[in-house]
């Protein structure tokens, strides 16, 4: 199964799995001798190896492991580790790839030049409440609290999504809190956020549901070259790898990054 293939896999059919809930643990706590922790932050016990039991519920032979991101070397997150999924794909781990895809595992170009982005405009998001939609590896999330966001809520509709993001918030020593739909989000946001979540043009729509969700969007977008959507504006574009770089994305490493203001 080609690269761009399994992308679309992943936008197209990303879901919440049952199997690990709360802090992504559940039965695997005993394997670790680990203590569930039932008050405080989430500590170093939701580390890389439980991510690693969780991808391996679609790749068997996968690996999640520390990664430092090129254009972001003050941030780190655990990816996958690309020495043993650079192979064709059986017909089973499609399906699996399918059923359950961990998109989470990776950080795609566009949210990758987002938080570069962001480190680099900080005054744009110092003080905010701010949602990071559609999260993934929770990299934008993380460094919007880095770059001084008041509060931060790291939205995706899988629940692995949500354990990622919220061990890549430990691992930075940042806090983080998490939605599994933007609907649960009851209180006004100052600002949404999202990478990579429109994949073609018949998802434009998208933008004008988080305009009338929050009054200020920025958008990373590198699969739709141009999003002529009004009030959406260009405001930044850049080169960005996907991380880890599986050599199949490269018509997708130039991001761009787009602003909405809704009118008062």
């Amino acid at each position: 199964m080609c690269a761009h293939r399994v992308k679309r896999y992943l936008y197209q059919h990303g879901s919440a799995h049952p199997a690990v809930r709360e802090w992504g643990l559940g039965e695997f706590y005993p394997l670790f001798g680990l203590k569930r922790k039932e008050k405080g932050p989430l500590s170093e016990t939701m580390n890389a190896h439980i991510l690693t039991m969780n991808i391996r519920r679609t790749l068997s032979e996968a690996e999640i492991v520390e990664t430092v991101l090129p254009l972001c070397p003050e941030l780190k997150l655990y990816l996958l580790k690309p020495h043993n999924v650079q192979r064709a794909f059986t017909g089973e781990e499609i399906a699996l790839l399918q059923a359950n895809p961990p998109y989470w595992s990776l950080c795609w170009a566009s949210g990758h030049a987002m938080a570069r982005f962001i480190f680099e405009n900080k005054e744009m998001f110092e003080g905010k409440d701010i949602l990071d939609f559609g999260t993934g590896s929770g990299v934008t999330a993380v460094a919007l609290a880095m770059a001084g966001a008041a509060r931060v809520t790291a939205c995706d509709m899988d629940q692995d999504a949500i354990d990622a993001a919220k061990t890549n918030a430990a691992l930075n020593r940042v806090r983080l809190e998490v939605s599994l739909s933007l609907e649960e989000i009851s209180r006004e946001i100052d600002m949404i956020v999202a990478s990579d979540i429109l994949y073609d043009r018949e998802n434009l729509s998208i933008l004008g549901y988080l305009l009338d969700s929050a009054p200020d969007i920025i958008v990373a977008e590198s699969r739709v070259k141009s999003i002529d959507v009004p009030p959406y504006q260009e405001i930044a574009d850049m080169e960005a790898p996907m991380v880890p770089d599986l050599d199949a994305f490269d018509p997708y490493r130039h991001v761009m990054i787009y602003r909405a203001l809704r009118e008062p």
